[in-house]
């Protein structure tokens, strides 16, 4: 099996993807770090204590991948096109850790018969859900619960994005 360096990964993908070696240079770079959110992650090896060793197969299953996406051609599954959806990539205001929320309450009373609910109204896209008292009062609790432990975590760090 053969392995190609970061460097030479980098030249090769430049020649069969376009983009210059920098820019794959720092895509690896990218894939190799767990903290990034990447759409590919491709492997690597540690051989003879250097780090950033591709395989062969490995780089030739990432060209393919690439050329698909570029071309469009790659069918997703539909939980993952639903995913995609859901967190608007692609879409303004969404991205790979959600949508920027849009959206608002209602309380609607009760009424023939009908128990009183809560809205919840998102905006992009537009969907209406409809919650018992009880729900709301969960969700809202699930909220303030999770921002209260980002603002503890990360103090002034955690403030608007």
């Amino acid at each position: 099996m053969s392995f190609y360096s970061t460097q030479a990964a980098a030249e090769h993908m430049s020649q069969q993807l376009g983009q210059t070696v920098d820019y794959w240079t720092t895509r690896l770079a990218n894939m190799r770090n767990p903290k990034r959110a990447v759409a590919y992650r491709l492997n690597f090896a540690t051989t003879e204590g250097r780090l950033g060793l591709y395989s062969e197969e490995d780089l030739q299953a990432f060209v393919e991948f690439e050329k698909a996406k570029q071309l469009g051609n790659l069918t997703l599954s539909p939980r993952a096109a639903e995913a995609l959806q859901a967190f608007g990539v692609g879409k303004p205001g969404g991205g790979t850790r959600g949508r920027i929320f849009s959206g608002s309450t209602n309380m609607q009373p009760a009424e023939d018969g009908h128990p009183p609910i809560v809205q919840l109204i998102l905006n992009n896209p537009l969907m209406v859900f409809a919650l018992s008292p009880d729900q709301a009062l969960e969700l809202g609790q699930e909220l303030i619960d999770n921002a209260n432990a980002a603002k503890r975590i990360y103090g002034a760090a955690a403030g608007d994005f």
